[in-house]
């Protein structure tokens, strides 16, 4: 993925992201994929306290890692502590970025300060820099940065690159009108066709299972038991959720559920040949908001791609709502009422409906999330600051 370790004594770009890239997500999905094949030597910087593993980065954590109290009532311990180590990650970034000859840096914004020090550093260093964001900043910190650092950093980059238009329009809101670039997932392979139509329901999750997501699975196991007799007699339908795991009280006794682990690109490619449709929760609670109204997620990216309908289980408003409803792309289902989702349900399996989304989805997928689109736009971008 990177150049710097056969092409140090060159100038490079340094990457600073808040996360390790080799791990589950749609930011380290995005950044593994604008990363690959880079025109020009690049320096990938993981500021996670948690060390990056073998994928060519640089590891400065913003803190310590505290280990168990990360993941317990405890853990707003961390957000008290991460000021302590500011001037000392400052430092070391500051001399990384000279060490390495940094002719730009670039961010992706998410829940600490390593953003706005940088960006701070890039005006020490009179050098291009380039902010990135994939989530809402002021609810992925749970407002623990500043309005003010985002206003700076968004006024005062090179470029802007965002996830969606939704939110590149809430940031020129909030933080002042700039130009904004799109940039998302993209996809090497789509499939050259629809399924033909589906018979079943084996509906299939991939990804991390947010804790917000749990309402929206009670209410789709509840909904499948409301299917009229004559859809369950011969298939009855199943859930496979892909996704490490979920708490056993959500796995109600005599429903077809199965949890698999976390896999690979691969494993999820053969899971999807025995899928009939594609699952897609955002959340409904009204504290998540801003997760779901301005992210697209890059699940969806590769759903659209496969060649499945896909049940979007969502409230309406969110951007990504808006997408695969204005190219009827998915069935909707806008409820946490199990007999509404049950009626969408039915409506997918009415002759030609499936194989018509899914050929919309496609169509979409190919206008607007390839790859080689995604990763062309953003480095064109970059490159004509160098």
């Amino acid at each position: 993925m990177t150049k710097h370790s056969t092409q140090q004594a060159s100038e490079v770009v340094v990457f600073l992201q808040p996360f390790p890239l080799g791990v589950a997500g749609g930011g380290p999905r995005i950044m593994r994929m604008l990363l690959r094949d880079p025109p020009v030597p690049i320096l990938p910087i993981c500021t996670s306290p948690l060390a990056p593993g073998q994928n060519g980065e640089l590891h400065l954590p913003i803190r310590p890692y505290l280990g168990r109290i990360e993941h317990t009532r405890f853990h707003k311990v961390v957000y008290a502590l991460a000021p302590l180590f500011r001037r000392w990650f400052v430092t070391r970034l500051e001399k990384l970025c000279r060490g390495s000859r940094a002719q730009a840096i670039h961010c992706v914004a998410h829940g600490g300060l390593d953003f706005y020090d940088a960006w701070g550093i890039s005006r020490k260093l009179q050098i291009p820099y380039f902010l990135q964001v994939h989530d809402d900043v002021e609810y992925t910190s749970g407002g623990h940065v500043s309005s003010r650092f985002i206003t700076e950093a968004w006024q005062g980059a090179a470029e802007r690159f965002v996830v969606s238009q939704e939110m590149g329009t809430e940031y020129c809101k909030r933080y002042g009108a700039r130009e904004f670039v799109i940039v998302t997932d993209g996809l090497e392979q789509i499939a050259p066709s629809a399924v033909p139509g589906i018979e079943q329901l084996r509906i299939y999750f991939m990804g991390l299972f947010h804790l917000g997501y749990e309402q929206n699975l009670e209410a789709l196991i509840r909904s499948l038991e409301l299917l009229p007799a004559e859809l369950k007699s011969v298939h009855p339908p199943s859930i496979t959720l892909r996704c490490g795991s979920v708490r056993s009280s959500l796995l109600r006794p005599g429903a077809e559920v199965r949890v698999l682990p976390f896999g690979s690109e691969a494993d999820v490619h053969a899971d999807l040949a025995g899928a009939d449709c594609l699952y897609l929760p955002l959340h409904f609670d009204e504290s998540d908001r801003p997760f779901a109204a301005y992210s697209l997620s890059t699940k969806m990216v590769t759903y659209l791609g496969s060649g499945i309908p896909i049940l979007y289980h969502g409230p309406t408003g969110t951007a990504a709502y808006r997408l695969l409803r204005e190219n009827r792309a998915a069935a909707l289902a806008t409820s946490l009422d199990p007999a509404e989702i049950a009626r969408v349900l039915s409506d997918l399996l009415r002759p030609g409906f499936a194989h018509e989304l899914a050929e919309n989805a496609l169509l979409l997928a190919r206008r607007a999330f390839l790859r080689s689109e995604q990763h062309g736009k953003f480095w064109q971008r970059l490159l004509a600051h160098l």
